[in-house]
């Protein structure tokens, strides 16, 4: 009967801290991910300053100096100029959703087929406006994020600033014979990273400005505003080019069915465009990643992290596939690094 107690308590115990450790690493995860955007961010700034320092002969201190004073100047002169008009463009873009939900609302009560199917189930209505309220708080949520960026932004700058310092901090940490292996993963990280940065940007630009084009031909309002959030929602794969669209189809439903037809179409073949012609063209060694990877970490890291696991969700899954590769296939299995790495 003792044994038997104490069993039970031990196995209390256990599934205590068990649960006590999930909670741990669920409540730092976040924190955890701000320090990974941070260390993306210094990834951009440390390549930057690299280049310029290479090209002008510059140090390296002096050229990171330059490139963040002017990366400074842009956004703190981009807000002066232009804050204004975001404003205004975002509160349109609100009035447009507000105003295309009320009436496909009322599209569904006068139609006699539709009205008696919300008869039957009286909670279709709910879903509608839901649906539409979805769609605010998505964009309400992006908007956010991009405000979010000065939160982790100092930490870019200090990780950018001293990277060698904080490298080689870590890298002590590791015996000798290790140190030039940790130096070539390491490598290999920053500049996976580095390719999974461009590619993304490069799809951002396009997106955007392909957007706005599109989008003022179709007569659709706040063209600017909708095209600027559809390449910010780009950075989102999968799911960002689907949430974008949504916005401008309610809006442009007001106008006519055809209309959002015409819109999901041009999102569609937009999307085809820079996914299978430009994005590969442009950045042929682009780090590649299976789609079943990147959705089970926007799965997983959403899950633990909810609109920051998902945004990082990518990146996570790039540096992810690179440690397996190294670590487990290269270090522990003893894979040829030829074929792990095609």
């Amino acid at each position: 009967m003792k044994s038997f107690t104490k069993r039970t308590w031990i196995a209390a115990g256990i599934v205590a801290i068990v649960v006590v450790g999930l909670w741990l690493f669920t409540s730092l995860f976040q924190s955890i991910l701000i320090l990974f955007a941070g260390t993306i961010l210094a990834v951009f700034l440390t390549r930057l300053s690299e280049g310029l320092s290479s090209l002008t002969s510059l140090k390296y201190e002096h050229a990171f100096t330059i490139v963040v004073v002017t990366c400074l100047v842009v956004m703190i002169g981009g807000g002066y100029f232009m804050g204004n008009q975001i404003v205004d463009q975002i509160s349109k873009l609100s009035e447009e959703l507000r105003s295309s939900g009320n009436y496909l609302l009322n599209r569904i009560e006068n139609n006699s087929q539709l009205r008696k199917m919300v008869e039957s189930n009286g909670q279709a209505s709910n879903i509608a406006r839901r649906l539409f309220s979805t769609v605010q708080t998505t964009v309400s949520l992006t908007i956010t994020a991009l405000g979010g960026f000065v939160l982790f932004l100092f930490l870019g700058f200090y990780f950018a600033f001293q990277s060698k310092l904080y490298r080689n901090g870590i890298r002590l940490l590791f015996p000798d014979k290790l140190h030039d292996r940790y130096d070539e993963v390491c490598d290999r990280l920053y500049r996976s990273l580095w390719k999974w940065m461009l590619g993304r940007l490069f799809s951002m630009v396009v997106i955007t400005f392909g957007s706005i084009v599109g989008l003022y031909f179709l007569n659709i309002p706040v063209p600017i505003t909708l095209g600027v959030l559809a390449g910010l929602l780009t950075f989102i794969p999968n799911f960002g080019p689907i949430i974008a669209a949504i916005p401008p189809m309610l809006i442009g439903l007001q106008q006519g069915v055809d209309v959002t037809l015409y819109v999901a179409a041009y999102y569609t073949l937009l999307q085809f465009v820079e996914s299978y012609f430009l994005t590969p063209f442009v950045a042929e060694h682009q780090v590649a990643l299976p789609p079943v990877v990147t959705l089970s970490c926007q799965l997983v890291f959403g899950t633990l992290a909810g609109v920051l696991g998902i945004l990082l969700a990518e990146p996570l899954a790039v540096v992810t596939m690179i440690l397996v590769q190294e670590l487990y296939l290269i270090d522990t299995l003893e894979r040829d690094p030829a074929d792990v790495r095609t």
